[in-house]
């Protein structure tokens, strides 16, 4: 009996220990999308993006400041997204494993783009 357990729990650490060594390797490392850095830099370059487009309406008109992005809510968003989406998942009986590629794609789009409060409640329902 204690083979059987001793071979199944040895069979576990090697799995473990394979896992960890993929996330070391360098195709698994990625920056921090939610850090205010990366926020900073997305929210940057949308606002350039806004005034090039305000700017070439009419070259008298008046471009408007961009606000202040809001660093802290997008690990919030995520977070409050994430847990929703357990709860539609268990209320349905579906796979949980619906919302890990459900956050999986959120998580490339985030790293790409900055968004707002309304823009997240979009994002956020694309369970289907």
């Amino acid at each position: 009996m204690s083979t059987a357990y001793e071979f199944e729990a040895d069979h576990h650490r090697l799995f473990l220990e394979d896992l960890v060594r993929q996330e070391r390797r360098e195709a698994y490392q990625r920056e921090d999308f939610l850090s205010k850095r990366w926020q900073q830099d997305l929210w940057e370059d949308v606002a350039s993006v806004e005034k090039f487009r305000f700017a070439s309406k009419s070259p008298s008109s008046v471009i408007p400041s961009a606000p202040q992005a809001p660093f802290d809510m997008c690990v919030e968003w995520r977070e409050k997204i994430c847990e929703w989406k357990y709860k539609v998942v268990d209320c349905f009986d579906l796979d949980r494993e619906v919302v890990t590629i459900s956050m999986f794609f959120l998580d490339k789009y985030l790293e790409k783009h900055f968004v707002d409060e309304e823009v997240s409640q979009c994002t956020g329902n694309d369970l289907h």
